[in-house]
């Protein structure tokens, strides 16, 4: 059964000593310094006449015919023939036809009735989109009532943006073996009570070790009345039984399980795009997961407690729920986005720093270590708990200390801490102090062997052996997380400075995993992670009225009483009379401006100092002074992120410069040595596009565009969070992305992905309380990264940081490209470092020949190391072509082949900067590193050195 309470909220104002922003009387004048600030800089606006827009339905009217008239009027330069319309997320394109009225730009409206059968009762939303100039994209979205007649026992839709949701949760105090203590809780989000949803009423045979499940609509969030006798809820105690469950549910509804504290063996949730645990390995204790009925497998949210930590993790302490909203996608259902972004800097001990090393996570310090006394220097490391969140251990190692004997027990107990004593569920944060690694206690295979398993280049270490050297290495010993890429690494043997400032995020097992890391740079230079955090975090609702007055007040101010009618009429309600026609609460016309070049409505424009009090008995003066004075601070937050909006529509409606055209440009210049039959299939993936233009220095490059940076990056999370992969499908932003093949032939649709992408995510600003307070009240006090203009210090808008993920995206093609043509053959303690003198004799024509296959290999092709066991030889890798072809004579040997000076030129060139501020263009290489290309870092593959003849190696050249 549920369990219904009052929609809460906890947000505070923006003035910090005042506790309240209803109760008393509020200062105008810094609400009116947020106003003024809103539009203290003209915004950049795409185009003064957008692609698109809608005529008719008008926002927040409620109509109630048996049909709906949608018109939509093209802009200059709209193509017609890229035409697109939804309605809820159905497709109604098909309905359109022209409607003989035109207009300036010369290109007829079209329009389309709608039948009710498409339409929800309650909020619904109409989105158009067409293509213009240049790749860019225009989309125009009006949302709407509808009320059918006969429509009690429907459910109403509110399509509000985001609605809170934990998957289980166990009250503190409440008995965890008792099945009822559990709850799903659901909300609040703005306007939306939070529901509390337990077990009382089901019957859970294997008690804590059961399966309970809550099914809901996708868009309307109510128990769906077609399960389970009108439900929507089940308890099974057998893996069987629930799997049939899942199997027979209606298609598309929302589906939240979880198994409390407890363990249900071969769980199989693959019917909403889950995992199948029947014979694995693994043990789901305390599972729960968010899906889809119907889903692909491997597209559910799922989170579980595998005691796989360097500590016990089983108990209530250790119970890992699914914490984040429920979101709308572009289709409008709502499916689960992690709310959860912890940031992270790390930063080496050098002497710039007295030899100190320290860490902030999640906005608190973690500890430091400093080489002082007989402690030359060594290493740190801090484990997190990758399904709890926070730091769990804070390890120091003295490698180099005046005690030779101390500094090689400290060698070894590091390598033992990283290859057996840390799991799976640990992220590993790995810095330096002082000078690591002295002469009494060099590097060994044991630590050697401990970093590279991590995804680390284990050759650096030795390297770290002067003063200033810094090394930061973050990862995982999960081979998952080597596999896709996540460790980064940042030290002064390859000309970093060990500095990160990272963002870590939930993948779809609940586990934390880097999201973007910068480093150099990013110490001095801010970069955007806020935006992130604040984008997806948990919503809340409007703040609650503090009397019946006070809510009486606010709804007469739209009323069919007409005490107001400034106020209706800027809102757009009719005026005939009688006056019967609905006009919506004022708050549901914050959002009427998103889809626009950043236009905001009408009643955000309006000066309540203007309103009178109507005198009457359901409210007092008091009570109307309280509701107008909180009214104009949300309309001061409110028109500050209207301005912040109009600086990112050019991102993908500009006509000169978009997300699309930067990506195309890149796709269609990748060196063509790299591009074999699959490479049109190789993926730029949404999610790695932040990181991998995250670069070494890049900051420093662009020290203006940190901000827009990291708010352009979660624009791209928008997009892949809300954008769902296939039709009828749900979002899944790790395969979300774009095709080598597709931004070649410029078939991509980056800009309308994220466009509506972005109209999602400022919906939901709009309609937040929390979210906007920090938006809006970051922006009015000019205060990064909220706040960003053109001449605004340090903080660059967003489309300056296009060329940032241009970069980011020839970084991403060439690591995904050069594997599938290349690897890495490696040759080990050999008595020169040039591959090119490692030869074999080879027979022929009774005489016998030296030869070397790798004696034309390019010098940036190839890097050498000291051997960590025999220091005096030397371990060479090679990037090789993986294809060979043997000597044309009689085929005594293979031929080998390399990169070409062009495509190396590419990779590890640095980048560089022309233009002048705040204008810049990125030019020169990728900036990839050599380490990059290491067998360790995941992207080549090993092969050992080959050597002709058949005895190899016989013979030197």
């Amino acid at each position: 059964m549920k369990k219904q309470t009052e929609a809460v909220s906890n947000g505070p104002g923006y003035f910090e000593s005042n506790p309240s922003m209803i109760a008393g009387p509020v200062s105008t004048v810094l609400v009116g310094i947020l106003v003024l600030a809103g539009f203290s800089i003209c915004p950049l606006r795409a185009q003064d006449q957008p692609l698109i827009s809608l005529i008719s339905p008008t926002a927040n009217n409620t109509y109630n015919a048996s049909t709906l008239q949608v018109e939509a009027q093209f802009g200059a330069g709209a193509d017609p023939t890229t035409f697109t319309a939804e309605v809820n997320g159905i497709d109604i394109t098909n309905l359109f036809n022209g409607s003989g009225s035109c207009g300036a730009s010369g290109l007829c409206n079209v329009q389309a009735t709608v039948p009710d059968i498409d339409l929800l009762n309650g909020t619904n939303i109409v989105s158009v989109d067409v293509s213009g100039p240049g790749d860019s994209s225009g989309v125009a979205r009006v949302k709407f009532q509808f009320a059918p007649p006969n429509a009690s026992s429907t459910p109403v839709s509110k399509l509000v943006p985001s609605i809170s949701i934990q998957s289980v949760n166990l009250p503190q105090g409440a008995d965890q073996n008792n099945v009822n203590s559990y709850q799903i809780v659901v909300g609040p989000g703005p306007g939306v009570a939070q529901t509390i949803y337990t077990t009382a009423g089901l019957t859970c045979s294997a008690g804590i070790n059961s399966a309970q499940v809550l099914v809901l609509t996708r868009q309307t969030l109510v128990p769906d009345a077609r399960v389970n006798g009108g439900t929507g809820q089940a308890c099974f105690g057998d893996p069987n039984s629930l799997a049939t469950f899942l199997q027979g549910l209606p298609k598309g509804d929302l589906v939240i399980v979880n198994t409390f504290l407890g363990l249900m063996r071969n769980i199989n949730t693959t019917s909403i795009g889950g995992t199948n645990f029947s014979g694995s390995a693994v043990t789901p204790n305390y599972y729960n997961a968010i899906g889809v009925a119907g889903a692909s497998p491997g597209t559910v949210y799922e989170s579980f407690q595998p005691n796989l930590n360097h500590l016990q993790r089983l108990g209530r302490d250790y119970l890992p729920p699914l914490t984040g909203s429920l979101m709308l996608d572009v289709m409008h259902n709502y499916y689960f986005v992690p709310s959860f972004y912890p940031e992270l800097t790390v930063v080496p001990g050098t002497p710039s720093n007295n030899n100190c090393a320290s860490y902030t996570y999640n906005g608190a310090p973690v500890g430091s270590a400093c080489a002082s006394g007989t402690t030359l220097g060594g290493f740190v490391i801090v484990a997190v708990d990758r399904l709890l969140g926070y730091a769990t251990d804070f390890y120091t190692l003295p490698t180099n200390s005046t005690n030779a004997s101390n500094s090689r027990n400290a060698i070894n107990d590091f390598a033992y801490l990283l290859a057996n004593y840390y799991k799976q569920n640990d992220l590993l944060i790995i810095t330096t102090f002082g000078t690591p690694i002295g002469s009494s206690a060099p590097v060994n295979s044991y630590l050697w062997d401990s970093i590279t398993k991590l995804g680390g280049n284990g050759y650096r270490l030795a390297q770290l052996n002067t003063n200033g050297s810094a090394y930061t290495l973050i990862s995982s010993n999960d081979p998952a997380y080597r596999t896709a890429h996540y460790p980064l690494q940042n030290t002064s043997a390859n000309g970093g400075n060990g500095q990160v400032h990272a963002q870590l995020s939930r993948n779809r097992l609940n586990q934390l995993v880097l999201n973007s890391g910068a480093s150099d740079g990013a110490m001095t230079f801010p970069i955007g992670y806020q935006w992130t955090t604040v984008g997806f975090e948990q919503p809340q609702d409007w703040p609650a009225w503090q009397t019946p007055g006070q809510q009486n007040a606010y709804l007469d101010l739209t009323s069919t009483a007409n005490h107001y009618p400034d106020v209706r009429a800027k809102l757009g309600c009719p005026q005939a009379t009688p006056i019967d026609n609905i006009c919506q609460p004022i708050r549901s016309y914050y959002d009427d401006g998103i889809g626009t070049g950043g236009t905001p409505p009408g009643i955000l424009g309006f000066s309540y100092n203007t309103l009178t009090y109507f005198n009457n008995s359901s409210y007092t003066l008091d009570d109307f002074n309280a509701v107008i004075a909180q009214l104009k601070i949300e309309q001061g937050y409110e028109n500050n992120v209207y301005s912040v909006y109009a600086l990112f529509t050019p991102l993908t409606q500009s006509s000169s410069n978009t997300l699309q055209q930067q990506l195309v440009a890149v796709a269609q210049n990748i060196d063509s040595s790299v591009l074999s039959g699959s490479a049109a299939t190789a993926t730029l993936y949404a999610d790695h596009l932040s990181g991998a233009a995250a670069v070494t220095s890049l900051f420093a490059l662009l020290p203006s565009v940190g901000p827009a940076f990291g708010a352009v990056s979660t624009v791209l999370g928008a997009a892949a969070y809300f954008v769902p992969t296939t039709i009828g499908g749900v979002p899944d932003a790790s395969r979300y992305g774009y095709t080598l093949g597709e931004l070649k032939a410029n078939t991509a649709k980056a800009n309308q992905n994220v466009y509506n992408g972005l109209i999602t995510l400022f919906t939901s600003i709009v309609d937040d309380w929390g979210k906007l307070q920090m938006v809006g009240s970051g922006y009015g006090s000019r205060r990064a990264p909220f706040y960003m203009g053109v001449n605004a210090l340090d903080a660059n808008v967003p489309a300056q940081s296009l060329e940032a993920f241009a970069l980011g995206a020839k970084r991403n093609f060439y690591l995904t490209l050069v594997p599938i043509i290349y690897d890495s053959d490696y040759f080990t303690a050999q008595p020169q470092n040039n591959p090119g003198k490692i030869a074999g004799s080879v027979t022929s024509f009774g005489g016998s020949f030296c030869i070397s296959s790798y004696a034309g290999v390019p010098t940036a092709s190839y890097w050498s190391y000291p051997n960590v066991i025999l220091p005096a030889t030397w371990d060479i890798n090679i990037i090789t072509q993986i294809e060979t072809s043997n000597e044309p004579l009689g085929g005594r040997y293979k031929i080998l082949y390399f990169p070409s000076a062009g495509l190396l030129t590419d990779l590890f060139t640095a980048p560089g900067i022309t233009g002048t501020p705040p204008f810049y263009t990125i030019t020169g290489g990728a900036g990839l590193t050599q380490d990059q290309f290491m067998p360790s870092a995941g992207y080549l593959a090993a092969r050992p050195g080959y050597v002709p003849g058949r005895y190899p190696p016989n013979c030197a050249k």
